[in-house]
């Protein structure tokens, strides 16, 4: 069953605590636990009276795109997590963003993403206009289906010299203590 499936025979708040509980964290520059992301939303949305959202990207740094290739590998995983996020802040604002240059990856994603009522956008995320988004890195997204699918293993990606992607398992979880 995959994450969309199972997070919708749960409650909003026994989604959110999956993802509290699970530890993960913004794969992106910013190594906060997603929750945490969670939450600076909420407020900047409740403080300004905007639209909750959420937002998938690679970040800027990622100049070479190769962390693409899980969006290629998987679109169900990324745009199921963008999904989960969604229906768990009731909300459905919700976007992938693709880089120009490789915008010929949206007809490759576009039957995932309509599935899930995921919006694709070509470009670079604005983020004066998502304000009251949650800003999330494609990577997260992809995890984010795995923590309700219960198989999320914490880990970076990596290739060497142009070789494959390839996951490695890490301890990069958030704890408490």
């Amino acid at each position: 069953m995959s994450g969309i499936e199972n997070a919708k025979k749960m409650s909003k708040q026994e989604v959110l605590d999956k993802i509290a509980a699970s530890g993960i964290l913004e794969y992106g520059l910013h190594h906060e636990t997603l929750s945490e992301r969670i939450r600076m939303a909420e407020e900047e949305a409740q403080e300004e009276r905007l639209e909750l959202g959420v937002v998938a990207a690679l970040n800027n740094a990622d100049t070479d795109g190769v962390l693409l290739e899980v969006l290629k590998e998987n679109p169900e995983k990324v745009t199921g997590g963008i999904a989960i996020l969604g229906y768990a802040l009731g909300t459905d604002k919700l976007s992938l963003h693709i880089p120009k240059s490789a915008a010929a990856l949206a007809d490759l994603v576009k039957d995932a993403a309509e599935a899930e009522n995921v919006e694709i956008v070509i470009g670079l995320v604005n983020k004066r206009a998502e304000k009251g988004s949650v800003l999330m890195h494609m990577i997260t997204a992809a995890g984010l289906s795995d923590v309700l699918e219960d198989s999320f293993e914490a880990g970076i990606y990596v290739s060497a010299n142009g070789a494959e992607l390839k996951k490695v398992a890490c301890c990069l979880l958030y704890t408490s203590d």
